[in-house]
Formats: C-alpha cells, sequence, structure tokens
C-alpha cells in the first residue's frame, strides 16, 4: 500500500512538453526525480462525460482492457489551458476486456463553463490521457448572465 501513497503524491507535478515530432512526453516527478511515463496503447477510454446538477458537476467515464491497477487524477480548468487537479479514484486492472465506470462529482465548479480532463497512471508507468471535455453551467443565474 505505501507504494500507491507514493504514486498518488508523485501525480501531482506532471510535466507536458511536445517535441519536434509532434509527440507527448509525459513524466511525473517524485522525491526531486523525473520520472518518464509511456502511453498505455492497450487500453481505451470509451467514454467521458459530464452533467451539471444542482450546483455540482458530475462526470462518468468508461474504460476497457485496463489490466492493471493505477490512479485516475481528474483535472479542471475554466479557460481549458491552465488543469489543476481535483481528485483521484483508484483505477482497478482486470484480466478480460470488461468495461468499468467510474464517476466523481465537483462540488465546487465556478460560473460558467469548466472543462475537465482525465489522467490514469499505471503501477509500470504506463499512462492514458483523455481529450478535454466542456461541462457548461445551466443554473438560471448563470443562464441569465449568458455564460454557459
Amino acid at each position: 500500500m505505501k507504494t500507491n501513497k507514493v504514486l498518488i503524491a508523485a501525480l501531482i507535478t506532471l510535466f507536458f512538453a511536445a517535441n519536434v515530432n509532434a509527440q507527448l512526453t509525459v513524466s511525473i516527478e517524485q522525491n526531486g526525480h523525473k520520472i518518464l511515463l509511456k502511453q498505455d496503447t492497450s487500453s481505451e477510454l470509451t467514454a467521458f462525460s459530464g452533467k451539471y446538477n444542482s450546483g455540482n458537476i458530475y462526470l462518468n467515464w468508461k474504460i476497457t482492457n485496463l489490466h492493471k491497477d493505477g490512479v485516475f487524477l481528474i483535472y479542471r480548468s475554466d479557460d481549458g489551458i491552465n488543469y489543476e487537479v481535483i481528485g483521484k479514484k483508484q483505477g482497478i486492472g482486470v484480466p478480460n476486456s470488461i468495461a468499468i465506470s467510474y464517476y466523481f462529482t465537483d462540488a465546487h465548479p465556478t460560473e460558467g463553463g469548466m472543462y475537465y480532463k482525465l489522467l490514469l497512471v499505471e503501477k509500470n508507468n504506463d499512462y492514458l490521457m483523455s481529450d478535454k471535455i466542456i461541462i457548461p453551467s445551466q443554473s438560471p443565474a448563470f443562464a441569465e448572465k449568458g455564460k454557459y
């Protein structure tokens, strides 16, 4: 269990860089050392969506072929560029290719639309990153201001 806690703590500092060949390089920093992550080519994020309801944003996603345990980090942004980690979920590896659904509630969205991304980091340092999604806040107060 101690390694899971270390892995989770290390994921807070992520580095993304694009090289000349337009490939994304992802690394984490743990105890002052950068650890390069490699892209998971077997797992597949088959759905990622969210919905605003009563002041909360409810996110859900589905993944198949996740054979190793890991951690999902949930990122939020109000501009689609600068993201912060707002939560995490344990990813459970299974020996077959069944789809597993995960859920997360953002109880503190800001006014207007919010952008979200997921990053799965597996125990062997493989990663899987989602595309960003935007969830409009549709409360009456937000709609009156035209911010959705």
